[in-house]
């Protein structure tokens, strides 16, 4: 929830800087990764690696958006 929370937090943040694709494409990664890694780890994790997918699924998309946010404002600070 908390993860979801933040990556929400900065899809708005980029969209109001008017950068649209990667807060369209942070999607992609969770969705993903998160039956990539169910489908690896079946043999030992069984429905788990749903759930431990979906976690680092939704953190890469977070740390991505957060990445692409800072990188962005600090791009466009403009030296006085």
């Amino acid at each position: 929830m908390i993860l979801t929370f933040w990556s929400s937090i900065f899809c708005g943040a980029l969209n109001a800087e008017k950068q649209f694709t990667l807060p369209a494409l942070s999607h992609l990664f969770r969705a993903l990764i998160t039956p990539g890694f169910a489908f690896l780890t079946r043999s030992w994790m069984d429905i788990h690696g749903v759930i431990v997918g979906y976690l680092i699924g939704e953190t890469v998309s977070m740390l991505a958006l957060r990445t692409a946010r800072f990188r962005f404002s600090i791009m466009t600070i403009a030296p006085t």
